[in-house]
């Protein structure tokens, strides 16, 4: 599970980048960064823990 959070992770930075890059450029924009695969916030920082020990 924690690679499978890892790749949704990079995943999301990587759009939150592009979505930054569109809207310097074009303003006034709604996206939705989200994906299939939703964690929840428990999982979310008890993978966190894991990987940062």
């Amino acid at each position: 599970m924690i690679q499978r959070m890892e790749h949704a992770f990079i995943d999301l930075v990587e759009a939150y980048i592009k979505a930054i890059k569109f809207l310097k450029r074009n303003k006034n924009e709604i996206f939705n960064l989200g994906s299939e695969n939703g964690f929840t916030v428990f999982e979310t920082i008890k993978t966190f823990e894991e990987v940062s020990k």
